[in-house]
């Protein structure tokens, strides 16, 4: 997920970028910056998350 931030850091959009499948989620960089470009935010917050233990389990 992409957060996009005012001057002032006030959130003014929330973007999924992707959505996974049990192993794998592949996304362009393009598809990650673009809605940042045209919101013309003047902050990003960048968030990746493992909603279950059978992700961490995987990683390890």
């Amino acid at each position: 997920d992409v957060l996009m931030m005012d001057n002032r850091n006030r959130l003014i959009r929330h973007h999924r970028v992707s959505t996974g499948s049990l192993s794998t989620s592949v996304v362009h960089p393009r598809e990650v910056y673009r809605p940042v470009i045209r919101e013309s935010a003047a902050g990003v917050i960048f968030c990746h998350g493992h909603p279950n233990v059978a992700d961490r389990t995987m990683l390890r």
